[in-house]
């Protein structure tokens, strides 16, 4: 069976080459129906906003493997964005912009490139499969069914589609012939097929068998985890302990700071998407979404000129501040929620001195369920086992409390139960920490349009409630062992880790 080469959220996207050697014709897209232009904020980087303005394709390309601009995510989005606009037709260019533009958080950006697809099977699975996921994102929920539905009919053999299909809705009209391709794939000798339709499987019984949909999706991750191998546990403790040595960059302390950086930090499930959007249901405040920007810094060869205190003056706040500057509607906060950003709080603190960092914590049964319910296609190498969830949970937790005590009122923690419970007391030490006062169009976030890219779509689409505290429990018996080797890691590495 044909694998997905895995390089982001969405697993069709061809694997990009510098410099794009292999050129194809792209029919589908022309100078004459490219997407609006996006409203960036300019670069810090003069010479690179100077070479944008040219806008010179041989120039372009050259910059592309420029080890700045690789190492820069924001200035390679800028390029990529040029050059696309240049040469709209280039099929592996347009490939590339869209993997820029999702990877980025615009989604709103795709949408009108992937939506001029026809839905039919000349298209090709991959462009249907990519046009189902960014409808899914970008475009009503009706719009997304429908598509999904299109590339089921047209390509029924393909396991990936059952499954990212059933993931977004379990209440898809499975037929007869459905279920028997399911059925066979979960029992054949094909691991990854048996692994994806374990996953679909577990999707359509989450309702009325929740226990055997836990067990299903047990399946499907130990059958994950032999695919693609164990998670490194001693590679992140390194890495916190790297993180922990960063030196604060001091609040500006200026009374007009412009805008402010909030980041959401937790574990996946824990209640991020929810607490991004109730706090950008405030007049004041916007979401960038899930950004790979901190990574970026965390990861790049900025790292140690940020951890060490060298980097004051703001250079990389504002860096940041223009990378999300088109997505912030001019609000006096952005909000950031991508949750491994809890890995990087202290590059985090030494790199933005204006930065607000919030933990949102959930009982931990109730996350490592929902983790473990998912097919997570990159970054969340822990999510296969109760143990390496737990032993995840167990780290983090230890890693923000060091913070939360190194920099008081820097670093908050805002309880999901709390949250479900009596939203504006939650929020109360958040709201005035930013200078904000409560509003009652937070209580309305879910009637706001808004774009989401994470599992956690169906929690925003409706009013505040508390159906998913003590959710775990529907999963017994199947999920009991589950549950006793998560405590038992997490409480273990939680104690352990200094």
């Amino acid at each position: 069976m044909e694998r997905p080469a895995l390089c982001g959220p969405f697993p069709f996207w061809p694997r990009t080459i510098p410099g794009f050697p292999r050129r194809h014709r792209n029919r589908m897209t022309s100078s004459s129906n490219l997407p609006p232009p996006i409203s960036w904020h300019a670069h810090p980087d003069p010479q690179l906003e100077a070479l944008l303005a040219r806008a010179d394709p041989a120039s372009l390309r050259q910059a592309l493997d420029n080890p700045g601009v690789r190492a820069d995510s924001f200035a390679r989005l800028r390029v990529v964005d040029a050059l696309y606009r240049c040469d709209p037709g280039d099929e592996q260019l347009e490939w590339r912009w869209l993997q820029e533009m999702l990877l980025s958080n615009r989604p709103a950006a795709a949408w009108p490139v992937v939506q001029r697809w026809p839905q039919a099977p000349g298209t090709g699975f991959e462009r249907l499969f990519l046009a189902a996921q960014v409808a899914q994102i970008a475009a009503p929920r009706g719009e997304a069914a429908r598509r999904y539905q299109t590339l089921l009919q047209a390509f029924p053999d393909r396991v990936d589609a059952w499954q990212k299909a059933l993931e977004f809705d379990p209440g898809l009209p499975v037929d007869q012939s459905g279920m028997e391709r399911l059925d066979a794939w979960t029992s054949g000798p094909d691991a990854y097929a048996c692994e994806k339709a374990a996953f679909a499987r577990s999707s359509l019984l989450r309702t009325a068998a929740p226990s055997e949909s836990f067990a299903l999706a047990m399946k499907a991750q130990a059958l994950k985890q032999a695919r693609i191998g164990r998670w490194n546990l001693d590679a992140l403790v390194g890495q916190l302990a790297g993180d922990r040595a960063a030196v604060p960059v001091p609040v500006s302390g200026s009374a007009s700071p412009g805008v402010r950086p909030v980041f959401i930090v937790g574990l996946p499930r824990s209640g991020t998407t929810l607490l991004s959007a109730m706090l950008a249901a405030h007049p004041r405040v916007s979401t960038a979404g899930e950004q790979g920007l901190v990574a970026a810094l965390a990861m790049g060869p900025a790292r140690s000129q940020v951890l060490s205190g060298a980097a004051h003056g703001g250079l990389y706040q504002d860096w940041y501040l223009a990378a999300v500057g088109d997505l912030t509607d001019g609000a006096d906060v952005v909000v950031d929620k991508m949750p491994l950003n809890a890995e990087h709080v202290g590059i985090i603190l030494a790199a933005f001195p204006d930065a607000l960092v919030v933990h949102i914590e959930r009982d931990l049964p109730d996350v490592a369920a929902s983790i473990h319910l998912h097919d997570f296609d990159f970054g969340c190498g822990f999510s296969m086992s109760a143990g390496d969830i737990g032993a995840y949970a167990g780290v983090i937790s230890r890693h923000l409390s060091h913070w939360r005590e190194r920099a008081p009122g820097r670093v908050l923690e805002v309880a999901y139960e709390a949250l479900t419970q009596d939203a504006p007391k939650a929020l109360s030490p958040v709201l005035e920490r930013l200078g904000l006062a409560w509003d009652a169009r937070m209580a309305d976030f879910w009637k706001r349009p808004q774009s989401v890219a994470t599992f956690s779509e169906a929690q925003v689409r409706r009013p505040l409630n508390r159906d998913a505290v003590g959710a775990w429990r529907r999963y017994l018996p199947a999920a009991e062992g589950f549950m006793r080797e998560l405590e038992a890691q997490h409480r273990f590495r939680r104690d352990a880790t200094g």
